[in-house]
């Protein structure tokens, strides 16, 4: 948290304190739907990482949120498609 606090706008923060989240969330209540929140945190703050959708996908499945999983795990695509074509 200190992290967040000292660099609010390093994505990497809210990446790293997501993970922590998704990793305690078994023996926590509520703790996906803070790694969701995190994640869309980094994602506004660096919309080009493909990494940050693709855990919101798998986090929104595992809260039954097709709907937005379907739309992260596309937005992940995308991202690395034109990452792809900027390589050739």
């Amino acid at each position: 948290n200190q992290g967040i606090k000292d660099y609010p706008n390093d994505d990497r923060g809210f990446a790293q304190r997501a993970f922590i989240y998704q990793t305690i969330a078994p023996a926590l209540s509520g703790a996906k739907n803070k790694a969701i929140a995190d994640l869309k945190k980094a994602v506004a703050i660096n919309p080009q990482n493909p990494d940050y959708f693709r855990k919101l996908g798998s986090l929104y499945e595992a809260v039954g949120d097709l709907a937005n999983s379907s739309s992260a795990f596309y937005n992940a695509y995308t991202i690395c498609t034109l990452i792809s074509k900027n390589m050739t």
